[in-house]
């Protein structure tokens, strides 16, 4: 009751009829804060912020934002060399387009020497299963032959099943068993291509690879020839493993040359000579076979014992168009050849080509292997006509990097017109988002000291950061505003309004990195997504907050004497040590 009787004493507060050198305790009447002490009021305890834990970081806080305001150079040379950091942080973390992620499955791809039957690829495949399920962690194996478009014989694909991670008797992870893979199974089969990866999340139509960079040409030597220097540079790449190309070449293949002046005398187009072959050989769809509701396309060929043998397909006759000239036997029109070719000729855009594959290790960067192989490539100093450049996951891994960039961009206009809506200013806007790319620095370094990578979910992690920053900046500069409005000087309207939106800066803040606590701790499938955010924005905003908290009312004095002073006047007033 007497706290009550001495508030109807008190005279009203003047609003902005109040004096210039208005006490650093004033604050608005809808939100003030009751003075109270024990000493003062009897019976009445302070509040929480008036002792207890924040009292001290209040203090604190208030002390630090005094100097910094006397010393703003100091906080401006702090923003530079925070910014300047990036220069250094950016290049050692390892970029990626997705992170490296626990399935518990990853996948093995050999390809048997070229001319290996199905028979011996089968056998092949089965005693590299029976030796990877002997691995620690693996549950079971899926061995698949010729899974592909052209059903190649002496390709094999073998998915393999680890069991869940708790489950595992020593704690490998699944990029460790995959290495054990790599290194202890495939080298027992020197004669073999082999790479083992994750399995891949979508299909883009490229090789299982998480790097695929792809050279076209017109000639097929000349492509043969620069995928096998690459791809011999690309095995002294560090952190790279699995490094192959497309171009296969090597396999035993019968050349078949038709004369074409004989042909003619006998009255046979070439045409004719490469349809029957065509039929013989490759075969031709003649009719479809139905049975309990199935439908079976019926191919006619030769059989194989007649179609691998040259005497024997030079026994087999070609109509001629001459009328009443009998067929013609093959091999009086043609000369067979026993050479060897490559497996499949691939094109792009009409254009022969050859992908150049391979994977990286845990903790080396997709973008760095692009970068060296790319130098590689400019080294060769290839003709006009052939070209080269990303595919697969490294062309969506430069796709999505512009994109973010982009989107980062877009979003700080955006925000820029809103709040200069809001705030019906151009200048305090600024201000604000001065404070988003002060958060970039510190996210590089929890990413770096949580041995994440830089990808897209971390990028989106950035994004989600700029959110919670840009909160805090509009709560100190929109209280800031109130009480100059009120007729508060600025130097006291900063460090009163800064003090005053402190605690719930702080409580908003702890509640969003405690969010992120389930994240980081996270395990299991997918845990690598979240943690990858959960570092970005927890650490992000933990090691920021402290420079945002001191940035943001050193840069609104800065902007306010830039509108409202002369530049000599300005300059004098950022490394003058007293009071703006």
């Amino acid at each position: 009751s007497r706290w009550l009787k001495a508030k109807e004493a008190e005279p009203e507060k003047a609003g902005d009829d109040c004096p210039e050198g208005m006490p650093v305790g004033f604050s608005d009447s809808d939100d003030a804060e009751i003075p109270a002490t024990e000493d003062a009021v009897p019976g009445v305890h302070a509040g929480s912020k008036e002792r207890g834990f924040f009292r001290a970081i209040d203090l604190v806080y208030a002390a630090m934002l005094r100097f910094s305001m006397r010393h703003r150079w100091i906080i401006v040379l702090a923003c530079l060399l925070s910014m300047a950091s990036l220069a250094i942080t950016v290049p050692l973390i390892p970029k990626n387009f997705l992170p490296e992620d626990d399935e518990s499955q990853f996948q093995i791809t050999v390809r048997a020497p070229e001319g290996t039957s199905l028979k011996s690829t089968e056998d092949l495949g089965n005693r590299i299963t029976d030796d990877i399920r002997k691995l620690p962690g693996v549950s079971y194996t899926v061995l698949t032959i010729g899974d592909n478009a052209q059903q190649t014989q002496n390709l094999l694909t073998i998915f393999v099943k680890l069991v869940p991670v708790p489950d595992r008797p020593h704690g490998e992870n699944q990029a460790e068993i995959t290495q054990l893979a790599r290194t202890q199974v495939l080298p027992r089969y020197g004669s073999v291509r082999a790479s083992a990866g994750p399995v891949q999340a979508f299909s883009t139509g490229a090789p299982a690879a998480t790097v695929i960079y792809y050279i076209d040409g017109p000639s097929l030597e000349k492509l043969t020839e620069y995928s096998q220097k690459a791809v011999a540079a690309m095995k002294k790449i560090p952190g790279v493993v699995d490094a192959d190309s497309t171009l296969v070449v090597g396999k035993p293949e019968l050349g078949v040359y038709p004369d074409r002046l004989r042909a003619a005398d006998q009255g046979v187009s070439v045409s004719d000579i490469a349809n029957a072959l065509h039929i013989m050989v490759g075969g031709e769809k003649v009719s479809d076979y139905y049975e309990n509701g199935e439908q079976y396309e019926v191919h006619l060929r030769s059989d194989l014992p007649f179609r691998r043998d040259a005497s024997i397909i030079g026994q087999m006759t070609v109509p001629s168009s001459t009328p009443g000239a009998p067929p013609v036997p093959l091999n009086e029109l043609v000369t067979f050849r026993n050479s060897s070719g490559p497996a499949q000729i691939s094109r792009q855009n009409r254009r022969r080509n050859a992908l150049l594959t391979c994977n990286v290790l845990t903790g080396y960067s997709q973008a760095a292997a692009g970068a060296e192989i790319i130098k590689i490539l400019n080294d060769m100093h290839m003709p006009a006509g052939y070209e080269y450049g990303p595919s697969g996951t490294s062309k969506e891994l430069a796709k999505a990097g512009k994109a973010f960039v982009a989107a980062f961009v877009l979003a700080i206009i955006f925000m820029y017109l809103i709040l200069a809506a809001q705030f019906e200013s151009w200048v305090h806007p600024i201000t604000i988002l001065l404070a988003l790319p002060l958060t970039v620095p510190f996210a590089m370094i929890a990413i770096l000291i949580f041995h994440q990578s830089l990808n897209i979910f971390t990028i989106l992690g950035l994004l989600v950061l700029f959110g919670v920053v840009k909160k805090n900046g509009i709560l100190q500069v929109d209280h800031t505003n109130q009480l100059r409005a009120r007729g508060m000087n600025r130097y006291d309207a900063i460090i009163q309004a800064n003090r005053d939106r402190l605690r719930p800066i702080l409580m908003t803040t702890i509640a969003f990195v405690a969010g992120m606590i389930p994240l980081v701790l996270s395990s299991g499938t997918g845990s690598a997504t979240n943690r990858g955010i959960g570092y970005t924005v927890m650490g992000g905003q933990t090691l920021s907050l402290l420079l945002t908290l001191l940035a943001t009312p050193v840069f609104y004095s800065l902007f306010d004497d830039i509108v409202n002073a002369s530049p000599r006047a300005f300059i004098k007033r950022i490394f003058r040590g007293r009071r703006p």
